[in-house]
């Protein structure tokens, strides 16, 4: 397990020695391999059902930026970097159903297989009401989801969440997602990931509505 140290936070990531479309370095830089390299390496399709993830995340957010004029793949990327190879293709989507207007049948054209899918649905929040209650049941859902799905939401739900308590999204009218609450909800269900991280009321996180990070 490798720890990512931002001031004084500290969040668990994975290493990547089975994903090779994105390396996270450990000062956090991103060294994208040629397409061709899965193949060369000898990588089997698991690699280029990643690598096909992420093409299809780049052309689908290439013109989406958040609040603050920030390319939405950055924050994507990010997410990608934190959790295993086998939830890496649901990270690399995990906003399309949000941001684009994709048709879940496309998706399952490109090779997404249902239980992605079904991950993909969790993470979706159709309102985006500015209300921290709302927020939090959404998070609760994902907590309780059973079977593949729920496991692959979680990952990457946590992944998110641990990226937006450092770079948070603040709205145009200045709401936040209370991201940290979320986060230690969906620490408190995942036991196997609650002993790997410092308590959570150590890492000194800020409800991100109070002020950016």
């Amino acid at each position: 397990m490798v720890y990512v140290h931002v001031d004084e936070w500290s969040f668990p990531r994975t290493s990547f020695a089975a994903a090779r479309d994105v390396v996270c370095t450990p000062g956090g830089e991103h060294m994208r391999a040629p397409l061709s390299a899965g193949s060369a390496a000898g990588y089997g399709s698991a690699a280029m059902e990643i690598e096909h993830a992420r093409l299809l995340a780049e052309r689908l957010h290439a013109d989406d930026y958040e609040e603050d004029g920030t390319a939405l793949l950055e924050h994507i990327r990010r997410v990608v970097c934190r959790v295993d190879a086998d939830v890496q293709v649901v990270a690399w989507l995990h906003e399309v159903l949000e941001w684009t207007v994709v048709a879940e049948p496309e998706l399952l054209g490109e090779g997404l297989d249902s239980d992605e899918l079904r991950a993909l649905r969790l993470l979706y929040r159709a309102d985006d009401a500015r209300s921290g209650g709302v927020y939090l049941a959404h998070v609760g859902l994902i907590a309780r989801a059973a079977g593949r799905a729920g496991r692959l939401a979680r990952e990457v739900k946590i992944a998110d969440l641990q990226d937006r308590c450092l770079h948070p999204r603040v709205r145009a009218d200045g709401w936040s997602p209370p991201y940290a609450r979320g986060l230690a909800l969906l620490i408190g269900h995942d036991t196997g990931r609650a002993t790997a991280l410092r308590p959570f009321g150590q890492l000194r996180i800020a409800n991100a509505g109070a002020r950016r990070l």
